[in-house]
């Protein structure tokens, strides 16, 4: 009965670029949210053009909405595992340019909300810290529920008008029939059905305005928290919000220093390091078990948590961004060193392991989590890894093979592929380098993977391919080198390195890709590949495309 109930009572936001159901107005207008609020029209100016302030209306991605409601409800449920798959840009699936809310969005959302408020009611530990009031009082112990418990879940202070709007979503339970806890169900449940709780939204007074205005203090919290913990604001960020102080320079660092080191920080790494290197994509990359197998789903845990734990101690240590690429050591747990042909750290658990003298390039290059899903299922692939290098560590992806090209691979494919097969990774593309319009693309693409050509299909070491010596050298933007260790010594001094993981948190932050005017702001995020992540997340966090967001003309 109270799905039924609540559904007819709410309606769900309609936002540009959006869809949903019900009825979008745009050019600053404003619709009703689920729990009846009026929320201006974003008025913005499409995804396609972008300039600092430029703000977005997104929603929370799925390990946002998890981790917002574990925060929020005391919760160890996960619901949103069961929701549709995000679908981002730039491989974060924050980014709001794809997002998309229909039919099966909504029957998710609305039985997470029945799912967690069960679970709370049936948790008085937990249900204790939020209704901490008697419910046989019956209203007043709802109102006074809802005054607490909605600017903790709509992340800003909430006005009468609000509270009263649940308060009649509360009351058609009451006619139903519902006993007071019923209502109090009903009603915390259309807080959490509500675009204030499922969105992040930034009211614009001016939605047709190009100037941009700075943000107040609590949505500076919340893109502060999304950013760096993928959840809401704490209480103490709440605190400093409510006092009016996040607009302060000092002290939107000092937050930005103590968030850095909260455990909720791991967000950095299990959520962007993780959609920056693409580690998704392991658990669905099975090599020819036929040909390795060895490649258990426990061992490709193993290579997604070296990785992790790389990245992670790169942040907490604060040492250089170079690191990434050029660091002499990784973590290892015995399986994993075994896989590599590695001394076992001792133990059982992960341990920091020096690869200085080993056949292993340090960084990430030498990750099987890199090396393995940028390969086929059987042979290597120079092109896959080379483009994952230039996109993904430089931001300069290859443009895709001319139509003509791409037509003549789609024609002889067959014939391509038992090239492929019986040839070297270095003759078989030195055929493409001969054709002028291939040469064009692969020159970039295939030195940065030939040089990894010494790391076979699951990410060990080799010396020889199809009976021949590997030869791992090469020239990348005109500078020589003999092999992937060398290759990687060149990367981890690339300027633009520093400059594409700036590019890649700013997109991962503000949940769009810089435009054209925020790139004179990226460019002054790092100072080079000495610089540290926490400087540059500082940095990014006191700029103006930060801090600040504009409307803009409907197109």
């Amino acid at each position: 009965m109270m799905p039924t109930r609540l559904l007819a009572a709410i309606s769900v936001v309609c936002l540009y670029g959006v869809a949903c159901t019900g009825t979008i107005t745009q050019g600053g207008g404003s619709t009703p949210d689920p729990a009846g609020n009026a929320v201006p029209g974003t008025g913005g100016a499409g995804m396609g053009t972008s300039s600092v302030g430029l703000g977005v209306v997104r929603r929370l991605s799925g390990t946002e909405y998890n981790n917002t409601v574990r925060d929020l409800l005391f919760t160890t449920l996960t619901p949103a595992t069961d929701f549709q798959g995000d679908v981002g840009e730039d491989g974060f699936d924050k980014a709001s340019g794809p997002q998309t809310v229909g039919a099966t969005h909504l029957a998710a959302y609305e039985a997470a909300s029945e799912r967690l408020v069960e679970a709370l009611f049936a948790a008085p530990a937990q249900l204790a810290r939020i209704v901490t009031c008697d419910l046989a009082t019956g209203n007043a112990c709802i109102r006074s529920t809802l005054a607490t418990f909605l600017p903790r879940a709509w992340r800003r202070p909430v006005t009468t008008a609000e509270v009263d709007r649940l308060m009649a979503l509360a009351a058609t339970e009451a006619m139903a029939g519902g006993t007071p806890v019923d209502q109090m169900k009903l009603a915390l449940r259309g807080a959490l059905t509500s675009a204030h709780f499922l969105y992040l939204l930034e009211r614009d007074l001016a939605p047709t305005s190009l100037v941009p205005r700075r943000l107040n203090h609590y949505e500076i919290a919340s893109r502060l928290s999304y950013f760096l913990w993928s959840s809401m604001p704490d209480d103490a960020l709440f605190s400093a919000a409510a006092s009016s102080k996040l607009q302060d320079d000092a002290t939107l660092a000092a937050q930005v220093t103590r968030m850095l080191a909260d455990p909720k920080a791991a967000a950095m790494t299990n959520v962007f390091a993780a959609q920056w290197l693409q580690l998704t994509r392991l658990a669905n990359h099975q090599p020819d078990p036929m040909l390795f197998p060895g490649v258990t789903a426990a061992l490709k845990l193993s290579m997604e948590q070296e990785t992790k734990m790389f990245f992670q101690d790169v942040l907490q240590k604060g040492v250089g961004m170079r690191s990434l690429l050029g660091a002499d050591y990784t973590f290892l747990d015995p399986a994993l060193a075994q896989h590599y042909g590695l001394t076992a750290p001792a133990g059982t658990a992960f341990a920091k392991v020096s690869v200085a003298g080993t056949n292993r390039v340090g960084g990430l290059l030498g990750h099987a989590s890199i090396l393995m899903p940028t390969s086929g299922l059987k042979m290597t692939s120079a092109v896959k890894r080379g483009e994952w290098v230039l996109d993904n560590i430089l931001c300069a992806a290859a443009p895709p093979p001319p139509p003509e090209v791409a037509k003549e691979i789609m024609d002889n494919a067959a014939a391509i592929a038992q090239a492929a097969a019986t040839q070297t990774a270095r003759q078989f593309l030195g055929q493409h380098r001969a054709k002028p319009q291939c040469a064009v693309c692969h020159d970039q693409i295939d030195p940065p993977g030939l040089a990894l050509e010494n790391y076979d299909p699951v990410g060990r070491y080799r010396t020889m391919d199809k009976g021949m010596a590997i030869d791992p050298s090469g020239t990348f933007n005109g500078m020589a080198f003999k092999d992937a260790r060398e290759l990687t010594a060149l990367l981890s001094n690339d300027p633009k390195f520093s400059q594409c993981l700036s590019e890649k948190l700013f997109t991962f932050a503000l949940g769009r890709s810089p435009g054209v005017e925020d790139t004179t702001y990226v460019a002054r995020l790092a100072s080079g590949n000495d610089d540290t992540l926490p400087s540059v997340i500082g940095r990014l966090v006191a700029s103006k495309p930060f801090g600040s967001r504009r409307g803009g003309d409907v197109p």
